[in-house]
């Protein structure tokens, strides 16, 4: 019972529009020719009652806004993505109106993985 209702929670506060205020609206396209791109992987997740829990592939989607391209799920919990910096990351949960724009920061491309959090509580 315990378990349904965390997942119940976390489902609620993973749909409120109400905590996506603070993500940033996607950048403007820039000309980056000269950048390679490189497979990074992508994980999304949430801090609930000081726990970090991640958030399955199976619940979202990823699209590369520059590319077009779709992120391919490598395990129940991380995604392969093409990227580069600059490039902005559309997330979005079951085609819902609440959606994350994320940039790709220099730090990502260096390291080769790209971690969102959200719905810290």
């Amino acid at each position: 019972m315990k378990t349904l209702t965390l997942a119940c929670t976390l489902l609620l506060f993973l749909f409120t529009g109400s905590s996506f205020t603070g993500i940033p609206a996607p950048a403007e396209n820039v000309n980056t020719a000269a950048r390679a791109r490189i497979h990074a992987t992508l994980r999304l997740s949430q801090v609930v009652a000081g726990i970090e829990v991640t958030i399955p592939t199976a619940i979202y989607s990823v699209q590369n806004q520059q590319t077009g391209a779709y992120g391919t799920a490598i395990d129940p919990n991380r995604f392969d993505v093409e990227v580069q910096e600059g490039d902005v990351l559309y997330l979005n949960s079951f085609d819902l109106p609440l959606a994350i724009y994320y940039t790709v920061t220099a730090a990502d491309v260096a390291s080769g993985s790209i971690h969102v959090s959200i719905l810290s509580l």
